[in-house]
């Protein structure tokens, strides 16, 4: 629920509360629920294991404890972003209020005809990034074809070493086919359209579309898993009702793990033309929340 300084912000000339805090919230209740839940079965198949020493257990005390260590992960990345985006809001807002010492220090000369309009900039996944993914995943797949492999064969065959492989292939095939479908699915897409009216971005997995005289403030911050090495700008234009986010990659690092379509150079003049568009058209300072 909004409080009323929230409801206040995005009346008139105010700002959309940022909808990824939320977010946020709700998945970190979900992952303590889902850390809790396994810490419960592993415990239950531990005692399971000690009592009936040749039943299924083993594996199963393995396996939850692999689940609970991959929550956990996902748990401290998530209240990870969570400071982030906290961070970033608050210093969102504080602009609202009248703070001005954020203008950054360097301004984009307005140019309307900076850009051939419409343009769409897209950004995909670097290869060396996907190749890091899939073999993590190919270490779960042995990690998991091996504790089901501990007390011997379960059924089809009586040869361990078949029955290994053919379980390391089911979890590798299963597991790549979810990290790809992430990866490349609407949630994985990030690109931002261009018109004369407006822009739409895709972040997050969700798209925004703004027209330009809706905008209320202009921003730039380091990109989250690039706080310190500022390989990747992540910019917002924010209306009352919606925020529209783009990335501007000024180096390819593992983190955030994203690329242009194009050349780096091609890449930074297109950039450069769409801060020097928004500003033109939107009439709005950039603000630097990096500091």
């Amino acid at each position: 629920m909004q409080t009323n300084t929230e409801r206040f912000f995005e009346e008139g000339n105010g700002i959309k509360v940022n909808p990824i805090l939320e977010t946020l919230r709700t998945t970190r209740f979900m992952l303590f629920i889902a850390i809790i839940l396994f810490i419960i079965l592993f415990i239950i198949f531990s005692l399971v294991s000690i009592w009936a020493p040749h039943s299924s257990g083993h594996p199963m005390v393995a396996l939850y404890a692999f689940m609970m260590v991959i929550n956990v992960f996902n748990l401290a990345m998530d209240i990870a972003q969570g400071k982030y985006w906290k961070r970033i809001e608050q210093r969102r807002f504080a602009i609202i209020q009248g703070n001005q010492t954020a203008l950054a220090a360097e301004q984009p000369r307005p140019n309307i005809a900076s850009m051939q309009l419409p343009v769409t900039i897209k950004l995909r996944y670097m290869k060396k990034f996907v190749f890091f993914l899939t073999g993590i995943v190919l270490l779960a797949a042995v990690y998991i074809a091996g504790i089901y492999s501990l007390n011997g064969p379960w059924f089809f065959t009586s040869n361990t070493l078949l029955f290994f492989l053919v379980v390391f292939f089911a979890s590798a095939i299963l597991l790549i086919v979810l990290i790809l479908f992430l990866l490349f699915s609407r949630a994985g897409r990030q690109q931002v359209e261009v018109t004369e009216n407006g822009i739409t971005a895709w972040y997050g997995g969700k798209a925004a579309t703004m027209r330009w005289e809706e905008a209320h403030l202009l921003a730039m911050y380091n990109a989250f898993g690039a706080q310190k090495s500022g390989a990747a700008i992540t910019y917002e234009l924010s209306s009352a009702r919606d925020i529209a986010r783009w990335t501007w990659v000024r180096r390819r690092t593992y983190l955030p793990g994203r690329e242009p379509t194009v050349s780096l150079d091609e890449h930074n003049r297109q950039m450069q033309e769409l801060l020097a568009l928004v500003q033109a058209k939107t009439g709005l300072p950039l603000y630097d929340l990096r500091h």
